[in-house]
């Protein structure tokens, strides 16, 4: 056990100095995700395209995490037991990542006043489950720009 927490304690003290670079979503590849949205699949593909190119990027803490629905990292105890079960391909793609020091942002939308992630819950669940804070995500304000009823 005290060899673990020495190992964690390192990992924390090694990610501190992280310098990620957020790298924009793509947006093509996310449409199938989009098209489990009611509200974004009528839309259509070309509309899709339009209102995600229209989002920003916001800075999530741990405090806003708890906001956004349709994810497996809540929180980070959540996320490394979660992290235990994601086929090795895609924590190893993550892992890539990290370490090459750009990860593509997640993309949150909000629909009905509520938060829900549509794409990256492996980036997300890697980055909080390392306790990686602040995340850059790519928020989508469909309430915003009229499109949801």
């Amino acid at each position: 056990m005290e060899l673990l927490m020495e190992n964690w304690r390192g990992y924390l003290k090694e990610s501190e100095g992280l310098n990620l670079n957020w790298e924009s979503p793509n947006f093509k590849h996310e449409w199938n995700e989009a098209r489990g949205y009611p509200e974004l699949s009528v839309l259509g593909y070309d509309t899709w395209i339009e209102i995600a190119e229209s989002g920003r990027e916001v800075d999530i803490t741990l405090d806003l995490l708890g906001q956004i629905e349709n994810t497996t990292a809540p929180s980070p105890d959540v996320a490394q037991e979660e992290w235990k079960n994601l086929e090795p391909a895609s924590k190893q793609r993550f892992l890539d990542a990290l370490k090459s020091g750009v990860i593509e942002m997640p993309i949150v939308v909000k629909i009905d006043g509520k938060y829900n992630l549509l794409g990256g819950n492996h980036r997300l669940t890697g980055l909080v489950a390392r306790n990686i804070f602040p995340i850059v995500v790519w928020l989508i304000d469909v309430d915003r720009l009229g499109y949801a009823e």
